[in-house]
């Protein structure tokens, strides 16, 4: 027998005041593994929770989603909640989401999240020699904590209440209503954003045939995945320009400036751009002959280059900046170095 209800939840009206940020690689699937427990089980609108139920069962689902912005997505997916065993009859359970989720991001790593939506639910009843298949619509709601393991793949803990499931046997004068409440972990996939590859950028010119050259300023970008601080053996690659023009030129300074994307507090991004930039200029500090000629200093959120709202964006904010001012020299220590304005061209 089936029982229709007029609709899930008014989801619509929620996505169409988020579809406006969408990400760059919004979609993702996932598996979860738990437990479903009964309570509120009623026969005939009268509690039976005391007769000989088995009140728990093993539980498990998979889902997929969509990231219309970094905190809202919306989730479908199908659940096996067991079975609710009472007496010598027994209900099996199916359930089909469709549900909103929200999500809190305290850094770029950990998040707390709910979910609100509705649930397309097979109840299967066998006993009293009857199978008998109920399908209708009901609430859902839930909550849980995600953690991001790598830039694609999280876990999450989590706990989502159905309630008022219905099983009524055809050519019976029975009815039963219960809730089920499924917690345990999921395993996601998300297909995500790779951190963003910034190219150095240097402004060139031929020197000037004056008393003095004109040594112009040099400015190399590193790019950070989320919460990363070490340097790796690609960054060092990309550090080499600077390298060199150190070594070339003595006298040369550099100006070393971390940043973050607002992900996390303000405390934790601040902290997170001083150790980017004190990374780096540890490494260049082995060139020079005064340590005082690097300058190291974390920004934290501020000056983003991109926006925020974006997984690329804030992987692009994600950075550190290292810029060496114009220098002049003596004409004569210029002619020592015939190649050094090539390679000042070729930085």
């Amino acid at each position: 027998m089936s029982k229709k209800y007029i609709a899930l939840l008014p989801l619509a009206l929620v996505v169409s005041t988020a579809v406006s940020a969408a990400t760059v690689n919004p979609f993702y699937v996932g598996a979860r593994l738990g437990g479903a427990h009964y309570s509120n089980f009623q026969q005939n609108y009268q509690d039976i929770t005391g007769i000989n139920l088995n009140k728990d069962d093993v539980a498990a689902g998979v889902f997929a989603g969509y990231n219309f912005t970094p905190w809202f997505a919306v989730e479908t997916g199908y659940t096996w909640l067991g079975e609710a065993k009472f007496e010598n009859n027994k209900i099996k359970q199916h359930a089909i989401d469709l549900a909103a989720k929200m999500t809190w991001n305290l850094n770029d790593q950990w998040g707390v999240f709910g979910k609100l939506g509705g649930s397309y639910m097979l109840a299967d009843f066998h006993g009293y020699g009857i199978k008998d298949l109920d399908d209708h619509l009901l609430g859902t709601a839930g909550v849980g904590v995600e953690y991001k393991l790598t830039n694609h793949l999280s876990t999450r803990l989590e706990y989502q209440l159905y309630h008022d499931i219905q099983s009524k046997p055809r050519d019976t004068n029975l009815a039963y209503n219960f809730d089920t409440q499924f917690y345990g972990l999921s395993l996601v996939y998300s297909w995500g954003a790779a951190p963003a590859v910034v190219a150095p950028v240097v402004d060139t010119a031929p020197p000037v045939q004056a008393a003095t050259v004109t040594v112009e300023p040099s400015t190399v970008t590193i790019a950070y995945g989320v919460d990363g601080k070490h340097l790796t053996e690609e960054d060092k690659q990309r550090l080499q320009p600077m390298i060199q023009r150190l070594t070339r030129y003595p006298s040369a300074t550099v100006e070393v400036t971390g940043y973050t994307s607002n992900t996390g507090s303000v405390a934790y991004n601040q902290k997170l751009s001083e150790k980017r930039a004190k990374n780096v200029a540890d490494l260049l500090s082995q060139y020079v002959a005064d340590a005082s000629q690097i300058t190291a200093k974390g920004m934290g959120e501020a000056n983003p280059i991109a926006t925020n709202d974006t997984a690329k964006g804030r992987a692009e904010n994600r950075r550190v900046e290292i810029y060496s001012p114009a220098l002049k020299i003596a004409t004569e220590d210029a002619a020592e170095r015939p190649d050094c304005c090539a390679m000042e061209n070729n930085l």
